[in-house]
């Protein structure tokens, strides 16, 4: 709850950044699902925009325009996310294969 009172907060001040740091890490999923929701809907307004660092995927699967990957400070890279989706892959294999 105190999460939600936080976005609340950060909301209310008409901002047009937002820089959110692991912003859903240690929500339950329906909090999560909740707060990404409603970074979703403040960044359709086009005068609006949230930078968030995460390490959930998935979380960045529902909500992102573009992808950033810094690397020990250095930018690798910035691509559209349905370029992403696309155009690249991950390859799970083992030693045997």
């Amino acid at each position: 709850m105190k999460m939600k009172l936080e976005f609340a907060i950060a909301f209310s001040h008409g901002a047009k950044l937002l820089v959110l740091d692991e912003a859903t890490s240690g929500l339950d999923p329906i909090a999560r699902d909740e707060i990404l929701s409603i970074i979703r809907k403040y960044t359709e307004d086009e005068n609006h925009s949230v930078l968030i660092s995460s390490h959930i995927t998935s979380d960045l699967d529902k909500i992102s325009d573009y992808i950033v990957y810094i690397h020990n400070g250095k930018l690798m890279f910035m691509k559209p996310y349905e370029e992403l989706r696309e155009d690249y892959g991950i390859i799970h294999a083992g030693k045997n294969y």
